[in-house]
């Protein structure tokens, strides 16, 4: 891991210095962890209380929170420290060196495949005929790419993958450990007795600079095909059915689900373990909480959340007014019990509570 002074940081972030450039940081730690030669950031107020104790030797802050840092401590001031948090982490923890181009010997390449001479192969990869590997692409060990597939541009595929028979993706685009491109869709007719297979003949298109989480399953289309647009971001376990289009820019934390045929837009952010059915379209810029379940379409520019999901703030007061349902019922139990009282006075019932005209006679 490289060091950097703080006005090489600066610099290289865009960030106002605030302390002497010639600080050196080793590291990149949170705001409970980094010591004097380290760098730490506060990018959401909620940690603000932190910043007093904070033992860093550099802080990324916005220019409205610089009164927060504690005596002697050195700033790195912009308006986006989340941002500069993701930058700062990839200078010091730049990418491994990348194997020599060429193939492992273990590796199997079909005699009828394309394979760029600036990539590498890794031990147990398998190439089949017809399919196509560009200029710059790494393929860890024991990774699988089926026929007719095409692999753009310096894209780098963890070991254990699997890209199906003509499936294609972009350039630069990242596939963690496991990844599935190109299962089937789960398509089946019912008959008496049980089911018939639909064949699934469709692709996977993924475009351009496409990040993959490992164990994600992407399924092809069942005539069409399952389209990852430019620059989404596909957290692990996640499962996208047959003919989804995941609009560009999305970000979709673990575990979530999406069915067959749905459209999700441009810009949307899904929380994890969400589930979202088939045959709806999702607007743009769209946010849904975590563990939702979408059951209907939703337009452009909402925050739904719950199940079913609902707008975030219908979302709120139905959580709000079920944590009273305790206390309502009590009062609802206690009302009902001096109903039933009056009713039985009113009725003259042995054993009722004497009315007051009784009490007086």
């Amino acid at each position: 891991m490289p060091d950097w002074t703080l006005g090489e940081l600066a610099e290289r972030l865009g960030a106002e210095r605030v302390g002497e450039a010639g600080l050196v940081l080793r590291g990149l730690r949170g705001l409970d962890e980094a010591g004097p030669d380290e760098l730490s950031f506060l990018a959401h107020p909620r940690y603000r209380d932190q910043v007093a104790g904070c033992r860093a030797g550099a802080l990324l802050l916005r220019p409205t929170d610089a009164e927060l840092r504690p005596a002697g401590c050195a700033a790195l001031l912009l308006e986006d420290p989340y941002l500069g948090f993701a930058a700062a982490m990839q200078l010091f923890h730049p990418p491994l060196p990348a194997a020599a181009w060429g193939r492992h010997p273990a590796a199997v390449v079909a005699a009828e495949a394309q394979v760029h001479p600036e990539t590498w192969l890794g031990p147990g990869v398998v190439v089949e005929p017809g399919a196509v590997i560009g200029r710059g692409t790494r393929l860890m060990g024991l990774c699988w790419v089926g026929a007719e597939a095409h692999i753009g541009e310096d894209c780098l595929i963890h070991s254990g993958c699997q890209i199906r028979e003509r499936c294609v993706l972009g350039r630069r685009v990242i596939l963690q450990n496991g990844v599935v491109v190109g299962s089937d869709g789960f398509g089946f007719a019912p008959v008496e007795g049980g089911s018939i297979k639909i064949p699934q003949t469709g692709r996977v298109v993924i475009e351009d600079d496409v990040d993959v989480g490992a164990h994600t399953c992407l399924d092809r289309g069942t005539m069409g095909d399952t389209l990852i647009r430019a620059g989404v971001r596909l957290d692990n376990l996640i499962q996208i059915a047959h003919n989804v289009e995941v609009g560009p820019g999305t970000l979709m934390a673990a575990q979530s689900g999406v069915a067959g045929s749905t459209h999700i837009g441009a810009e949307c952010r899904i929380g994890g373990s969400s589930a979202i059915t088939g045959h709806i379209r999702i607007g743009d810029r769209v946010s849904i909480g975590g563990n939702s379940g979408v059951t209907g379409a939703i337009p452009d520019d909402r925050i739904y959340a719950g199940f079913p999901a609902r707008p975030h703030r219908e979302f709120l007061q139905q959580a709000a007014a079920l944590a009273r349902l305790p206390e309502l019922l009590k009062t609802v139990r206690e009302l009902e019990r001096r109903l039933a009282e009056a009713e039985r006075r009113l009725a003259g019932e042995p054993g009722a509570p004497a009315g007051e005209e009784k009490k007086h006679a």
